[in-house]
């Protein structure tokens, strides 16, 4: 098996698990590219993990506050969840991913809460996602004054899970052609 990965990577990995923000309990497995788990994804329309090496290029919703979202949990009680997306890349193209729940809670290493309450824990989990994207300033990673930050290609090192959603209903639409049920859909994970 050739690694395709370690033709563009520009890390070791040893030098990766050093400069990567992220860290995975998958580290003996392969990197991917995107554009291979965009194909094997749309090939296959099976659920799948792969390990990537990519950087984080932007994420929605685009203000803090609204990282998490209310929820209602199984028992009928409400709770806050994160959930995010994040647009990653590569060499080889682009992929946006969902973040969210326990897994958000495992990288940013906080509690989902209501943000719009909790100014400090909004500005933890900015900070860190600004550094995830490679900016560097003062230690909230907004760059401080303006002018003050500055970039960092930040690579990192994250797990992806494939899975398709099936639709609400038992009827399908026939117009839909597949469309967004079908789709193949990531979510970050570990």
């Amino acid at each position: 098996d050739r690694n395709e990965v370690s033709r563009w990577a520009p890390l070791t990995r040893e030098a990766l698990a050093r400069e990567s923000r992220t860290k995975t309990r998958h580290s003996r497995r392969p990197f991917t590219t995107l554009r291979a788990i965009r194909c094997a994804a749309g090939a296959t329309g099976t659920p799948d993990k792969y390990r990537v090496l990519a950087r984080v290029m932007g994420y929605e919703p685009a203000q803090p506050e609204h990282f998490c979202k209310k929820m209602r949990r199984a028992d009928g009680t409400k709770a806050y969840t994160f959930s995010m997306r994040i647009r990653l890349e590569d060499s080889t193209g682009e992929l946006d991913a969902v973040l969210w729940a326990k897994d958000a809670e495992t990288l940013f290493q906080l509690k989902a809460c209501d943000m719009r309450q909790n100014e400090q824990e909004m500005d933890e989990v900015a900070g860190f996602v600004h550094k995830l994207m490679g900016y560097v300033g003062d230690e909230s990673g907004h760059g401080g004054e303006e002018g003050s930050g500055s970039y960092k290609v930040a690579w990192q090192d994250l797990c992806l899970f494939s899975f398709f959603l099936e639709p609400k209903s038992s009827t399908k639409n026939e117009d839909d052609e597949g469309g967004f049920w079908n789709a193949c859909h990531f979510h970050i994970f570990d």
